[in-house]
This record gives structure tokens, sequence and C-alpha cells, in this order.
């Protein structure tokens, strides 16, 4: 069961109408509506939070993966995408290259970004 259905589960158990949700978190009724329903695909958090006080439940942020394995995972889409497109420009002029290479391609380019400013990582 997601978090959303388990608010407005709670929300059905005491009773109270989406509404009376709203006047409570302080938040438009259209809002909960569109939160409670998943027609709000990334609401803030400050909003889930305020549904759930005037729920009587707290939201939790759990961490499901580790810093570096995440920093890792940034680091090998990175690599790909910028590897990409170097491939990319390479068939353009006729300059294959092959897997052996580009693999390696991407293991440094991954390196690279591990070891330098978050900045690279983390910019699109």
């Amino acid at each position: 069961m997601t978090n959303i259905l388990k608010l407005d589960l709670r929300r059905e158990q005491l009773g109270m109408s989406r509404a009376t949700l709203a006047r409570r978190a302080k938040v438009s009724i259209a809002t909960v509506h569109r939160i409670l329903t998943g027609k709000e695909t990334a609401p803030a958090i400050s909003t889930v939070e305020a549904l759930a006080a005037a729920l009587g439940m707290v939201v939790q942020i759990v961490e499901k993966v580790d810093v570096e394995e995440l920093r890792e995972q940034q680091a090998q889409q990175r690599a790909c995408h910028l590897v990409g497109m170097v491939q990319g420009t390479m068939a353009l002029e006729s300059q294959a290259v092959d897997q052996k290479t580009i693999e390696s391609l991407r293991k440094r380019s991954a390196a690279r970004l591990l070891a330098g400013s978050g900045r690279r990582l983390w910019d699109e």
C-alpha cells in the first residue's frame, strides 16, 4: 500500500471529509483531491507532512540507498550518457569504436566524475 493510500485510508477511518482535511492541513481542497487520487505525482513534502499531521500521522524519510551507492549509480549513468554522445559523434565521422574501448571510456569517465566535484556529477 502506498503512503498516499495510507493517508486516504486514515482519513476514511477517522470519518473525515476531504474538505475538513484540507482545512486542518491549511491546503486547498483541490490539492487534497489531487494528492489523494494520485493525480499529483510529486507533491511537496511540506504538503504531505501537513496532511499527515492533520490525520495524526508523521512522515518519515527512509534512506533506500546509501550515499556512496547513489553516487556510483549517478556516475555510471552520467558516464554512459557522456560516452554515448562521444560515440554518436564518432559514428557521424565514420570512426567506429569497439565495445572494449567504449567500456574503458565509461569506467574512466565514472571514476573521474566520482573524483571530481559533486556539481559535475549531478548537473544535467
